[in-house]
C-alpha cells in the first residue's frame, strides 16, 4: 500500500506592518521515515469506512479518508493529545451513530468535537463546575441516538466518577449522576443494552465494573460469574455489541480471561473457546476488544503473551484472535514476524521484523458495518485489514525497508537534531529517539537503518564529522531518552551513555571505553573545535550532564573533564559549542533533586576549557534549553529556556539576547521557548521554537526578535530544532518531539521582510 506523504494545508498570515494582501506561508513536507512511535485508539468511522482517526503516545492525532492510502496531521491547536495514554480508555474517539460527519473526543486540552468528520474541530465550553477537564468516555445510544453519556474521572485525589447526558445529539450537556469509587482509577467504557424498553448502562474503571437501571441515579456491582484474581479485579477492556456485553480481565500474577454477558451484565460467562492460547503457567493477557452492534458474533481480542525475538516452544504466533460465533470458536489472524509460520502482512517498512517475534497490539477496532475490515496498532505499526485478518497492510509508513525506507507516512519520530556531512551534502543524518542511525545518501529521499556496534544505540542527542576523515564521525548517546524534557529532569547525572565513534560513514559503530576518561553517562552533545584541531588531532567536546564538561585532543581516544569555573552545584551540562574566534560556550540546564531545584547557566571560556567565566543565570529561570551564535557576528548571542515544570500556564521562560558576547542580556521574548535559530546571510531573520503551552510551534520575526508572528500552518507543536540547508538557506528543516521531521522552502518568510525593511 502506498502512503502518500502528509502536506499540511498552507493558510494565509497577516504579517506585522504589511498592508498588502498576506504572503502565503511554508508549505511544509515530511523529511523523514514514518513510524517509530506507539500507535493508540483506531476508529473508524461508521458512515464512511475509509474515514479514520487515530491517537498515539506523542501527541497529536492522524486521519485518512481513504482507508489508509494516506494520513494527515490534524490540526495541533486543534487536537493537542488524545486520551490514549496507557490502557484506557476503550477508545477516544466517538462517531455520532446517526449524523454523518460529527464525532466528539476528550483531549488534554479540552472536549472537542468535529462536524465535518474529523477534517477540523472546535472545543466544546467546559462542562463539569471550574473544570476544563475533557470527558474519558463518550458513548451514544445507537438505539436512541440522539443520547449519549459522557464519563468524568474525578481528578486526584477526589475518586469521584461524573455522568452528563445529552437529548439533543451532543449539542447540550447535563448531569446526570456521580459515583464514589474506592480507589482513584481510570475509566475503562460505557456499555449501553436495554431489557425491553428500558435502558442500562453498564460501566467499567479499572477495577470496578457496576450497572444501572434508572439512568446512573443508583448502581449496583455486576461481578456475578467472574472468576476474580486473588488480588482484586482488573478490567482491561469491555465492549458492548448491541444487546450483549465482551470484557476482559487480568491481573499481573494471577487470573486473565474474556468474558461475555447477554443479560446486561447481571450475569457473565467465561469464554475459553476452541482456538484461543490458554497455558496457566504462562504470563498472558487478553486486552483489547472490538466488535460492534450490526455483527455482536463477530469479536476480535488482542493478546499480550511471551515476548522474544525468537519463536518460544508453546507460545501463539499471533496477536490477535477472532471469533465469528461470539467466541465459542477461535482463529489467530495476525502473524507479524517474516519468519513465522502464517506470515500475512502483504507489504514491508523498515520495522518489519524489527521488534521480535510478538509485539502486542495497543489499539484495535472493527468497522461497524464490515467485520472483515479491521484495523491494529502496535507499538511501530499500524495494521490494516478487509478480507478479516486473512492479510494485513502496513499503513504507517511508506514501502520500504531497513536497507532503504523512503521519506514519509505517519511521522513519530522523536529527532533532536539534524545533520548534513559536511563532505557529502547529500548525506543526510539523524540524531534520534529509540530508533537511532538513521541516514540518508539521497538527500532525503531515502534512509537506512545503521546502529550495528553503538552499546548506547537507543538514542542520538547530537553528532560531528570530521573535519581531516570522510569516513569517521561521532554520536552522543544514551539508553535514556528524552533528556531533557520534564519527565526526565530528575536522575540526569545517572542515566547511562557514552559517545560512539564510526571510521565507515555511520555503517558500524563502536563505543568509546570508560578508561578513555569519558564515564559511561548520557551524553546529550557533541562539538567539534575547529579553530585548534590539526590535520593529526582533532578537538572534541562533550555535555555529559551531571557531570560537566569533556574535551579530546586527539579525536576522541582519551578525554579529560574540564569544569574549572563551572557552579559544581550544578553540573548539569547540555550544550556545548564554539564560535569562530575560539571562544568556547558551555551551558547547564536545571539541577532538579527532590524538591531542589538550582538553576542553569551559560559559561563562557577563551582558554580551552582550563577556566570558565560564568555569562547568564536568570533568578527563578532554572531550565535553559539552547543557546545560539548569530552566523553572521559572534558577538551576538541568544539563550532560550522553557517553562521548569510541565504546567502549561508556566510563564518563566524565554529568549535572552547579548549583543556583546555575553556582557549584557536584554529578555526579548517572554514565553518558554525551547530553540532559537539565525538565518546564516540575514542576521535580523530569526525562527524560534515555542514551548508555550507545552508547545505552541514554529514563531518567526523579521526584526532580530522585536517581534513575533506565528507560522500557523506548521503541522506538529513540540518541535525541537530549526535547521537550514547549508547549501541553500530558503530550505528550512524542523526536527519534533515525537513528530518526525518536516522542510519547507520558507523565501516567503525572507521576502516579506525585505519588503518591510524597503523606504
Amino acid at each position: 500500500m502506498k502512503l502518500a506523504s502528509i502536506l499540511a494545508i498552507a493558510l494565509m498570515i497577516t504579517s506585522v506592518g504589511i498592508t498588502d494582501a498576506a504572503p502565503v506561508e511554508p508549505v511544509w513536507f515530511p523529511a523523514a521515515p514514518g513510524g517509530g512511535g506507539c500507535f493508540r485508539g483506531p476508529e473508524i468511522s461508521p458512515h464512511d469506512s475509509n474515514v479514520i482517526l487515530c491517537g498515539n503516545d506523542m501527541g497529536g492525532a492522524f486521519r485518512t479518508g481513504n482507508d489508509g492510502e494516506n494520513w494527515e496531521l490534524l490540526p495541533f491547536d486543534q487536537i493537542r493529545s488524545v486520551f490514549t495514554s496507557g490502557r484506557y480508555p476503550h477508545n477516544s474517539w466517538c462517531f455520532h451513530p446517526s449524523i454523518a460527519g460529527r464525532v466528539f473526543v476528550g483531549t488534554n486540552n479540552g472536549f472537542r468535537r468535529s462536524d465535518d468528520s474529523g477534517k477540523t474541530w472546535s472545543k466544546i465550553p467546559p462542562i463539569l463546575p471550574d473544570s476544563d477537564q475533557a470527558p474519558r468516555v463518550i458513548q451514544f445510544d445507537t438505539k436512541t441516538p440522539e443520547i449519549g453519556y459522557l464519563v468524568f474521572r474525578g481528578e486526584r485525589p477526589i475518586n469521584r466518577v461524573a455522568i452528563y447526558k445529552t437529548t439533543d445529539s451532543g449539542n447540550s450537556w447535563n448531569p446526570l449522576s456521580s459515583y464514589q469509587l474506592d480507589n482513584w482509577e481510570d475509566i475503562v467504557n460505557l456499555g449501553i443494552t436495554y431489557d425491553g424498553r428500558q435502558r442500562i448502562l453498564t460501566l467499567a474503571t479499572e477495577t470496578n465494573l457496576i450497572h444501572s437501571h434508572d439512568e446512573g441515579q443508583t448502581w449496583q456491582p455486576a461481578i456475578n460469574g467472574l472468576n476474580l484474581p486473588q488480588k482484586g479485579l482488573k478490567i482491561y477492556d469491555l465492549a458492548p455489541a448491541g444487546q450483549r456485553l465482551y470484557l476482559t480481565i487480568h491481573s499481573d500474577t494471577d487470573a486473565t480471561g474474556i468474558y461475555r454477558s447477554d443479560d446486561h451484565a447481571a450475569n457473565w460467562s467465561p469464554i475459553s473457546g476452541n482456538g484461543l492460547y490458554t497455558k496457566p503457567e504462562e504470563t498472558y493477557q487478553y486486552q483489547r476488544l472490538a466488535t460492534s452492534d450490526r455483527f455482536p458474533d463477530h469479536i476480535y481480542v488482542t493478546f499480550n503473551g511471551p515476548r522474544s525475538p525468537e519463536p518460544i516452544e508453546g507460545a501463539p504466533h499471533s496477536n490477535v484472535f477472532y471469533s465469528t460465533d461470539g467466541g465459542e470458536n477461535w482463529q489467530p489472524i495476525l502473524f507479524q514476524h517474516p519468519n513465522m509460520d502464517g506470515y500475512n502482512i502483504t507489504n514491508r517498512t523498515w520495522g518489519t521484523g524489527e521488534w521480535g517475534w510478538a509485539v502486542a497490539p495497543f489499539g484495535i477496532d472493527m468497522d461497524p458495518n464490515d467485520p472483515e475490515h479491521v484495523i491494529v496498532t502496535t507499538i511501530t505499526s499500524v495494521f490494516l485489514s478487509n478480507d478479516a485478518g486473512r492479510t494485513w497492510a502496513q499503513v504507517q509508513a511508506e514501502e520500504g525497508s531497513v536497507e532503504s525506507q523512503p521519506t514519509g507516512g505517519m511521522m513519530m519520530f522523536s529527532v533532536w537534531n539534524y545533520y548534513f556531512n559536511p563532505h557529502n551534502h547529500n548525506n543526510h543524518v539523524l540524531a534520534s529517539t529509540d530508533f537511532a542511525g538513521w541516514q540518508s545518501r539521497d538527500s532525503g529521499q531515502t534512509w537506512s537503518y545503521e546502529y550495528k556496534g553503538n552499546p548506547w544505540h537507543h538514542n542520538i542527542y547530537a553528532m560531528a564529522f570530521s573535519l581531516n576523515d570522510p569516513q569517521k564521525r561521532w554520536a552522543a548517546s544514551s539508553k535514556t531518552h528524552d533528556i531533557p524534557t520534564w519527565r526526565y529532569q530528575e536522575g540526569m547525572g545517572t542515566y547511562n551513555g557514552g559517545i560512539a565513534f564510526s571510521e565507515d560513514n555511520g555503517k558500524t559503530w563502536s563505543g568509546i571505553p570508560s578508561s578513555a576518561g569519558l564515564p559511561h553517562f548520557s551524553v546529550t552533545d557533541i562539538w567539534l573545535d575547529p579553530i585548534h584541531s590539526n590535520a593529526e588531532n582533532e578537538v572534541l567536546w562533550a555535555a555529559v550532564p551531571g557531570h560537566g564538561a569533556y574535551r579530546s585532543g586527539d579525536s576522541g581516544q582519551t578525554w579529560e573533564k574540564r569544569i574549572n569555573g563551572i557552579d559544581e552545584a550544578n553540573l548539569q551540562v547540555l550544550r556545548i559549542s564554539g564560535g569562530p574566534e575560539g571562544t568556547i560556550y558551555a551551558m547547564t540546564t536545571i539541577n532538579a533533586t527532590g524538591e531542589q531545584r538550582i538553576g542553569g547557566k551559560l559559561y563562557s571560556s577563551d582558554n580551552e576549557g582550563q577556566s570558565w567565566h560564568e555569562l547568564l543565570s536568570i533568578p527563578y529561570v532554572p531550565f535553559l534549553t539552547n543557546f545560539t551564535i548569530d552566523p553572521s557576528d559572534s558577538n551576538t548571542l541568544y539563550v532560550c529556556a522553557a517553562q521548569k515544570t510541565q504546567s502549561p500556564h508556566s510563564k518563566n521562560g524565554g529568549i535572552w539576547k547579548s549583543t556583546d558576547k555575553g556582557q549584557t542580556w536584554t529578555k526579548i521574548h517572554d514565553k518558554p521557548t525551547f530553540m532559537l535559530a539565525v538565518h546564516p546571510e540575514k542576521p535580523n531573520e530569526l525562527l524560534m521554537v515555542s514551548w508555550e503551552f507545552m508547545g505552541d510551534g514554529i514563531h518567526h520575526s523579521s526584526d532580530g526578535g522585536h517581534t513575533w508572528e506565528k507560522i500557523r500552518n506548521y503541522p506538529f507543536w513540540r518541535a525541537l530544532q530549526i535547521i537550514f540547508d547549508p547549501m541553500n538557506a530558503d530550505i528550512v528543516y524542523v526536527t519534533n518531539f515525537g513528530g518526525g521531521v518536516y522542510k519547507a522552502n520558507c523565501s516567503e518568510l525572507w521576502s516579506t521582510s525585505d519588503k518591510l525593511q524597503q523606504p
